[in-house]
Parts: structure tokens; sequence; C-alpha cells
């Protein structure tokens, strides 16, 4: 007996071809934009820079302590290359950026 005399088996193999090529896409696409949302240098760089624009709106205060703390980084010599010619709160701001931005495994970019 073929498919066109038994329309549950129809509808059933047209169901699992559905569902397997709506897999298939899904997997596709996951492929295609995982290095979308991946974490890199200018991506860590935004989100401190937001970062540091609401510690400098909801707690000024700070600042200093942060730029003290920056300072205390285990290896600065980033930080003296980005605060060039930067001055008080910049200079934290641009030290802030760097410290966030930091690849703990070693890429950049």
């Amino acid at each position: 007996m073929g498919l066109d005399h038994c329309p549950q088996q129809k509808v059933k193999v047209l169901m699992k071809r559905f569902l397997i090529s709506k897999l298939v896409a899904a997997a596709l696409c996951s492929t295609l934009v995982s290095s979308a949302f991946a974490w890199d240098h200018p991506g860590h760089m935004t989100t401190a820079a937001i970062a540091f624009a609401e510690i400098e709106r909801a707690r000024p205060d700070l600042i200093e302590k942060v730029g003290l703390l920056m300072l205390k980084h285990p290896d600065p010599a980033p930080f003296w290359v980005a605060t060039v010619n930067a001055t008080g709160k910049e200079r934290v701001r641009r030290m802030f950026m760097e410290v966030l931005a930091d690849d703990p495994r070693g890429r950049q970019g």
C-alpha cells in the first residue's frame, strides 16, 4: 500500500521531513552566526565604556578609587600606552576600558 492510500502515514512522513529540515536549518544558522556573538577586544571595550559611564553617573566618588585600583594590575604596561596624554577622569576611563578589554587567554581582537 502506498502513501496515497494512507493519509495518516503520509502526514507522519511529511511531519518528520519538516522537523528534520527545521533542525538542519537551525544547526546551519547556529554555526554561521556563532562568531557574531563572540566577545572580542572592541566588544569588551564598549562594555567597559558603558560600565564606566554608569559608575560616573551613579557613583562619581568612586572614579579616583577605580584609578588607584587599576594601578595595582599585575601588568600595567598596556594602560600606559592607552593613557598617553590623558589626565584625571579621562585617564581613569582609558585604564578602566583597557583592564576590562584585557583577554585572560592572551588573544587580541
